[in-house]
């Protein structure tokens, strides 16, 4: 039989408030391991000696700065220039998760059996800067561990008096769920906020751990025990199904086949039935068929003869109608066309007439200007004669013809002054 696991023990972690030289040393101290299991929570930097040209603030981390030792507020990230000795860095908090490691021995269940329990508690301090401010000048860092040192352990005693020893491990979620509501409701008021609440480790006494482990053992073979009996029943129980099954499938088979055999016979006799009954009703059928059709024949032929006369008849009925009606329709357009003919050359001579009405008209109405036009052609013409006769040939002019001549060409002419 194997050995029982020994029983491990955790250390107690402890949260501290720690010194150190200068305020840039805070994230090495915050993040240096301890060997005592200490934690540093809060770090105070030593006094300035006099004034410093400038200050360099650590980030990840609440930096609480008082003036004249009176509370100041929070400082933020950077350099700061000019650092007089009347200011000084008072508190640094960390801003990280922070794991806390609490074991508590010898807790009593409710049938009176002492366990050992490990509990693993992670919190942080904020998430404001006001909430650092109260952690800092409300609790500070010795008072929380002794605070969350004694609540931690009087939470898991309680916790662990109410149930058995052989639930404790089943109700790992639910104590540390229980704890964590409780720690949360205690601390908030100090800027505390838990995040989360595990049960690492449960260990029973050795001696009952073994008694335990026999225990199981021997359930364990028991159970197989009765799994081993169990299948064998089964076994069994299925071998005699198997053949009471075997023999039931054989004799129905039997009975199906006989009343399938049954069945068939009565189907073949349905079957010579049907076909008999069959036959005669097609033999009825193709009399009937050959009866209706001489009957349909002589019928379709006579409503052919009288579709034929009457498509005939028609037919002549409706050549002799569209002759007429062609012949009516030609003689109206031929005496439309003459009509149309006759008119126009009345028309035309009409209009000839009413032409000639009005040229003469015109004529009537322009013979006076005519004839002042012709006798003033008339009389330049003769005007250009006699000028072009006098002046290539010489003549002497005298007497009454001269004087009358030499008059009628000074003159003016009878037409210029008739327009005048």
């Amino acid at each position: 039989m194997a050995n029982p696991p020994q029983p491990t023990t955790s250390m107690r972690s402890i949260v501290v408030q720690k010194t150190i030289r200068k305020h840039m040393h805070a994230e090495h101290a915050f993040n240096a391991k301890t060997k005592d299991g200490s934690i540093p929570l809060v770090l105070v930097p030593k006094y300035p000696l006099l004034c410093d040209t400038f200050v360099r603030i650590p980030s990840g981390m609440w930096v609480l700065y008082q003036k004249w030792n009176a509370h100041a507020g929070i400082l933020e990230p950077g350099l700061k220039m000019f650092w007089p000795a009347y200011y000084r860095v008072s508190h640094i908090v960390t801003k990280h998760a922070v794991t806390y490691s609490a074991p508590v021995k010898r807790c009593a269940t409710s049938d009176n059996v002492m366990i050992d329990i490990d509990i693993s508690i992670n919190f942080q301090v904020g998430p404001t800067s006001d909430d650092a401010v109260k952690f800092v000048y409300m609790l500070g860092a010795q008072r929380f561990n002794e605070l969350i040192s004694q609540v931690t352990e009087e939470a898991i005693r309680g916790l662990v008096h109410s149930v058995r020893h052989d639930q404790v491990h089943d109700l790992r979620e639910e104590f540390a769920s229980g704890m964590k509501k409780d720690l949360n409701a205690k601390m908030t008021a100090y800027g505390v906020v838990v995040h989360n609440v595990k049960v690492t480790n449960v260990e029973l006494p050795l001696k009952l751990s073994r008694t335990l482990e026999h225990t199981t053992a021997f359930k364990t073979k028991m159970e197989e025990q009765e799994k081993k009996q169990e299948n064998d029943m089964r076994i069994l129980v299925n071998e005699e199904t198997q053949l009471l099954t075997a023999i039931v499938k054989e004799n129905d088979r039997r009975v199906k086949d006989l009343v399938a055999l049954k069945e068939r016979e009565l189907i073949r006799r349905e079957k010579l039935r049907f076909d008999a009954e069959a036959k005669m009703e097609v033999m009825c059928i193709d009399q009937r068929s050959a009866c209706d059709a001489q009957v349909l024949k002589a019928a379709g032929q006579k409503d052919i003869a009288e579709a034929s006369a009457t498509t005939e008849a028609t037919k002549l009925r409706n050549d002799a109608m569209v002759l007429l009606v062609k012949t009516q329709r030609e003689y109206e357009q031929r005496v439309k066309a003459e009509e149309i003919k006759q008119q126009a050359r009345i028309d035309a001579a009409l209009k000839t007439a009413e032409g000639l009405l009005a040229a003469a008209e015109a004529e009537a109405k322009s013979a006076g200007p005519l004839a002042l036009k012709r006798q003033f052609d008339y009389q330049t013409k003769k005007n250009a004669v006699e000028t072009d006769l006098m002046s290539k040939t010489k003549m002497i002019i005298s007497g009454e013809n001269g004087e009358a001549l030499i008059e009628r060409l000074c003159a003016p002419s009878e037409l210029s002054a008739s327009k005048a």
